[in-house]
Parts: C-alpha cells; structure tokens; sequence
C-alpha cells in the first residue's frame, strides 16, 4: 500500500498586547493592524491563547502531497 506525505492544518489565535500612541482609538487600531506594525516583534508579540482548542484539522492543498515509499509486490 502506497504512504503518502502531506500537510494538515489547524487554525488556532495567538494574540498581542500592544501599546500605541494615536490621537484617536481609531488611528492607534488602524495603526497596530498594519503588516509593518504587527509583524515587527518588538511591538506586538504573539502568544498562543490560553485554552485554545484544536479546530477541526483541514488541508491547505489537496494537490500538494508526496508519494513517500511504494508497496512492495
């Protein structure tokens, strides 16, 4: 029987406590949801929430997979 390796995914939140200077609420959330903001470790870094379950597993590309050993006759 052939085996076959391939990814699976599980979506899970990781979340960041940030500090931003603004002039409003909605300038400082405008300004952390930028990229080049909330990629940048030094101002926002993420951590696993608490309690987070595993949802159901999905796969990101059906076509992406490998066939890793053959069966043998």
């Amino acid at each position: 029987m052939p085996v076959f390796e391939f990814d699976i995914t599980i979506p899970a939140t990781q979340t960041a406590r940030v500090r931003v200077e603004a002039e409003t609420i909605e300038a400082a959330q405008e300004q952390a949801l930028a990229p080049s903001f909330y990629r940048d470790p030094s101002k926002a870094e993420f951590k696993l929430d608490e309690e987070n379950l595993p949802r159901d597993a999905y796969l990101p590309d059906e076509g992406d997979y490998e066939e890793v050993s053959t069966p043998t006759p």
